[in-house]
């Protein structure tokens, strides 16, 4: 998965699964917390997802598990260009 790709687009968002049986009393402000909650654990799943990869800058890849992304501070500074909206 590209470090460009990690972040949730609208198309996926939208198709995520919403519901929740809200027994009263519950408010709106209830309802958009678990909004809220439900695309944070999408998202999470998605960057736990991309931290499994290789990492470019560590050389060809073999069983090594500090290989993956999630070791290497370069590969967290482009996920975090690209969440700053710097692409």
């Amino acid at each position: 998965m590209k470090t460009k790709d990690v972040l949730l687009t609208a198309g996926e968002i939208k198709a995520l699964d919403f519901s929740y049986d809200f027994r009263p009393p519950f408010t709106s402000r209830d309802v958009d917390r678990w909004h809220d909650r439900v695309i944070a654990e999408a998202q999470l799943k998605k960057v736990i997802k991309w931290g499994e990869g290789h990492c470019p800058h560590a050389g060809p890849p073999d069983d090594d598990p500090t290989q993956q992304k999630k070791y290497c501070t370069a590969c967290w500074q482009e996920l975090k260009k690209v969440a700053d909206g710097d692409k």
